[in-house]
């Protein structure tokens, strides 16, 4: 197909969409031939009963375009194509099921395309997700990001009623802008991965699905970490991250005010030599690293391991039910906050102020050898099983 608008036959035309009583859409078949090579679908409605494939050149999808999907169909944008939705209020870019209710068609993939043309504003990509593109759970979603080179940008859209994720990403080396969009009815609305974070948006919307809150993928059974290899910032939500795995903080990250971090079961946030932490709440908006239930000693927790920075901050915080587990063979290494030293090669510091540390399985923080707790003004302890605080003998701390 030459890249141009598309033209097909009038003999290729059905009646579909679920009518309920009204009259069906007519729509146009289209073939994996007509997109593959991208091309121009103007404003109507098309079906699609085999699955679609952007090979390379750009698919562009004008305001006023519906695409709907048999079951278990689906477009995916290869590493030489390129997808570009261009709808407005009222007229989205559609992309849906034949049939309504969550999972009705696959949805839409964009495995390692890097093109900067793969932009999505104006769309509305409903009831996908209905099968996974591989065998990894994290491929189900209405919309699928596959590879480090995959990116995406996602303006004044909506993703509903998806079968697993709105938006799912693999690869935290994946590029993601995600902005002024909404997730509504889905039984998940976004699956990132912690270092994808910098391109959320703070104006997200999120109604009515299943799990109320952002996913930071990760493996608690392996205990894999997932890498912060980039500076950014993190901006609050309308609902909290849930870390499902180890955080790695290797970059300067900062949380805004307002950010609410959990975690699930005995998974915690390490900060390595390379990285910093800066958690700067306001009285009126803090920030909160809490367990993914609010049971005591449910989390692992916050650990410094090797980073010695003035630019280590936790204020205006709380630090809720972490210390399930140490973080090395040390008794002492099970706290909520752990601080930890070893000699002048690896020493850690971190300033605290205007912070609660509560409910923790063990202690509430420890600093080791060679390591600094500095400022401590208006810091609070309740409920702790252990000790409020450890300090080893060759580490400092400015906390009682």
């Amino acid at each position: 197909m030459k890249r141009s608008t598309l033209v097909i036959s009038l003999a290729a035309v059905v009646a579909c969409g679920d009518s309920e009583g009204d009259d069906p859409a007519v729509c146009t078949i289209l073939t994996r031939d007509d997109v593959d090579t991208g091309g121009s679908l103007a404003a109507g409605c098309y079906l699609a009963e085999e699955d679609l494939r952007v090979s390379s050149g750009t698919l562009s999808l004008a305001a006023g375009v519906r695409i709907e999907f048999a079951q278990d169909v689906g477009l995916s944008v290869e590493m030489g194509g390129a997808l570009r939705a261009a709808g407005t209020v009222m007229e989205p870019v559609v992309l849906t099921g034949v049939r309504t209710g969550r999972g009705a068609w696959q949805g839409l993939r964009f495995d390692n395309t890097a093109s900067g043309e793969n932009r999505l504003v104006g769309a509305l990509i409903e009831n996908g997700g209905g099968s996974a593109w591989d065998g990894g759970s994290d491929s189900q979603a209405c919309v699928f990001l596959d590879g480090d080179a995959a990116r995406v940008e996602l303006r004044d859209s909506t993703l509903r009623g998806c079968a697993a994720a709105g938006l799912s990403v693999r690869s935290g080396l994946a590029d993601i802008v995600v902005a002024n969009s909404a997730f509504e009815d889905s039984a998940s609305p976004l699956r990132v991965q912690p270092n994808n974070v910098k391109g959320l948006a703070g104006d997200l919307q999120f109604t009515g699905n299943d799990e109320a809150f952002v996913t930071l993928a990760g493996d608690v059974i392996l205990d894999f970490a997932e890498v912060v290899s980039d500076n950014q910032s993190w901006l609050p939500q309308a609902i909290p991250y849930r870390a499902g795995g180890r955080i790695s903080v290797e970059a300067d990250l900062i949380l805004q005010p307002g950010v609410v971090l959990e975690f699930v079961s005995d998974v915690g946030l390490l900060i390595q030599t390379d990285g910093t932490l800066r958690a700067e709440g306001t009285p009126e908006a803090p920030i909160a690293f809490r367990g993914a239930e609010a049971t005591p000693g449910f989390w692992k927790g916050i650990i410094n391991r090797g980073s010695f920075s003035p630019q280590n901050v936790l204020a205006n915080v709380s630090v809720d039910s972490a210390g399930s587990s140490g973080w090395d063979g040390a008794m002492e290494s099970r706290a909520a906050i752990y601080i930890a030293g070893g000699d002048f090669t690896r020493r850690s510091s971190l300033t605290i102020q205007s912070a609660s540390v509560r409910f923790s399985g063990a202690i509430g923080i420890t600093v080791t050898q060679e390591s600094e707790l500095t400022g401590c003004p208006n810091v609070t302890f309740e409920g702790n099983a252990g000790a409020d605080t450890f300090v080893d003998p060759q580490g400092t701390s400015d906390c009682s």
